[in-house]
């Protein structure tokens, strides 16, 4: 790896309410390389989003309590004040939301929402600021970026609104780009060229992308890493081969074994019993126990997330063998 571009080291979400605390985020810790793609995956409730909005300071702080760390570039994400963090959102630090129809400001046209961004960090003049956006418009392939400049959101599909999306959080050649199911309600096509762009500024760019998502088939394609997240707790850390074709965690085996196949259309699909526990529990041990197919009475000690490898590591007591999916 040329260099880090995020460490994350134990992050915690907990939201407040008249209900009590919730823990949507327990203590994770991972990193993402420079110029490197990695998928943070997981069912829902695993507190993939959480973790995302919390790197750009978007919790409420009346209701939220993030601790941890999270180092970008050196600079520490956690407990900056409102001005800091906007000094970085939108310049170094980019954001795609997972609906582009309600991120998106359907008042005003795409053209002034992606130049925005374009004055307020880089000073630049309307014009200068205008042929700026056309060509990031273009760059993230948008037909006719000049008239779709004109455009309000309403006006455009669901794939070309996520790619004005993308270009407003480009436009100023961020070093980070958190992408929050980019390929969400879009039809296969568009998913597949969405992925394609994002791999793409990976590679010619240098940006690094943290990709949440639920889909395994999109981190096997596009991901140089993944981790895998549980009930709020990072339980899987490594290349993306590696996870996929011999996952250590029982978890991740049983979220491969849940894909649909191809080669398998008349078979039922291998569903994980139970639920994800509620944010709002304090279990002791290890999160997955009660869904795990594998479980042992060792299991009900605390786990802790073990190195295997460099680049790789697992949370669970098993951690040395391959784990296994018991029919």
């Amino acid at each position: 790896m040329a260099g880090t571009c995020l460490t994350v080291d134990r992050l915690s979400v907990v939201f407040e309410s008249r209900s009590g605390r919730h823990a949507a985020v327990r203590d994770a810790s991972f990193e993402v390389g420079e110029g490197r793609m990695v998928g943070l995956v997981g069912e829902s409730g695993s507190g993939k989003t959480a973790t995302g909005l919390a790197l750009l300071g978007l919790h409420d702080p009346d209701t939220t309590t993030v601790a941890g760390s999270a180092v970008f570039a050196g600079t520490e994400l956690v407990g900056l004040t409102e001005p800091e963090a906007n000094g970085l959102r939108g310049s170094r630090l980019g954001m795609i939301f997972q609906d582009p129809m309600t991120a998106l400001n359907p008042l005003l046209t795409i053209g002034t929402q992606v130049t925005e961004t374009i004055r307020v960090h880089d000073g630049l003049g309307r014009a200068a600021a205008r042929e700026r956006a056309i060509e990031v418009l273009g760059r993230v392939g948008m037909p006719d970026p000049a008239n779709r400049f004109r455009r309000y959101p309403h006006e455009l599909s669901g794939g070309l609104r996520q790619r004005a999306m993308i270009a407003a959080a480009i436009a100023c050649r961020p070093r980070l780009l958190v992408a929050d199911e980019p390929t969400t309600a879009l039809d296969l096509t568009i998913q597949a060229q969405i992925l394609r762009l994002l791999r793409t500024l990976c590679d010619e760019d240098g940006i690094s992308v943290l990709l949440i998502t639920h889909d395994l088939g999109a981190v096997g394609a596009v991901c140089d890493d993944v981790v895998t997240m549980y009930a709020g707790e990072v339980v899987e850390i490594g290349p993306t081969a590696e996870v996929l074709d011999r996952p250590r965690h029982p978890y991740t085996a049983r979220l491969m074994a849940a894909r649909p196949r191809i080669d398998g259309w008349d078979e039922h699909l291998d569903v994980i019993p139970g639920r994800v526990p509620s944010p709002s529990t304090t279990p002791s041990g290890c999160l997955f126990k009660p869904r795990c197919r594998e479980a042992q009475d060792v299991c009900g000690e605390p786990q802790v997330l073990t190195p295997l490898l460099p680049g790789r590591s697992v949370r669970c007591i098993r951690a040395a063998e391959p784990a296994g999916v018991v029919a």
